[in-house]
Order: structure tokens, then C-alpha cells, then sequence
């Protein structure tokens, strides 16, 4: 039984990291309009409530947080490509796009943001 416990700490916590990265992003961007003077306080305020809230897990891993905000426009698009070097099991990454594109709200934000979270396991 001890071992079975040990290996969910080894394991990559993505489902608490997606959640961390989710309720910051919401919570700063759920009622927010477009804003360009508004956008470094916004990226700052998601980053760092993420962080913070990784950190609270009290896992043994280092946390890299990106955020990007655009005015989303009918001709708007980003992408995004990453490539990591890394344990498999124990690292991983989670990216958030928000609003979600099939959200019933989606078509009324005027914000679009891309929200990266590595962790590596230290």
C-alpha cells in the first residue's frame, strides 16, 4: 500500500495543475472587455495567482508560468508550438485557452488567452 502512495507523488499532478492554471485565468478574465492598458495587470494577476496556487500543492516541482492576452477579433488567431526534454512520468505541461472555443459564452469575450504551465520534478 505504501508504494502504491509513493507513485501518485511521483506521478506528474496534472489534474491539479489544470486546475490551478483554470481558476487563476478565470478568475482574472471572467468578467473582463478588452482593455490594451489593462493587459500587463491582467497577465501579471494570472501568472502569479497561478503560481501561488502550484506552489500551495506542496509537490516537490518547479513551476514555469506564460500567459499571452489578445483582443480577439473575427480575424484574430495565435498559435503555439513547445518542445521539452524531460521525464516523461514525473514532468509535464498544461496550456489553457480561454474562453474555450465551444463555450456558450465564448462569442461575447473580447479577450483571448494562452496560459502555459510546465513543472519538472526536482
Amino acid at each position: 500500500m505504501e508504494d502504491q502512495g509513493n507513485e501518485e507523488d511521483i506521478s506528474f499532478p496534472s489534474e491539479d495543475v489544470e486546475r490551478c492554471v483554470q481558476d487563476s485565468v478565470e478568475q482574472v478574465l471572467a468578467t473582463a472587455q478588452w482593455d490594451e492598458k489593462m493587459v500587463p495587470q491582467w497577465i501579471n494577476d494570472i501568472c502569479e495567482k497561478a503560481m501561488k496556487q502550484l506552489t500551495e500543492l506542496g509537490r516537490p516541482y518547479k513551476f514555469v508560468v506564460t500567459c499571452m492576452l489578445m483582443q480577439k477579433t473575427q480575424q484574430s488567431g495565435a498559435q503555439t508550438v513547445l518542445s521539452c526534454s524531460w521525464e516523461n512520468q514525473t514532468d509535464g505541461y498544461y496550456q489553457i485557452i480561454y474562453p474555450p472555443q465551444r463555450a456558450k459564452d465564448s462569442a461575447q469575450k473580447t479577450i483571448q488567452c494562452i496560459a502555459t504551465v510546465f513543472c519538472v520534478r526536482f
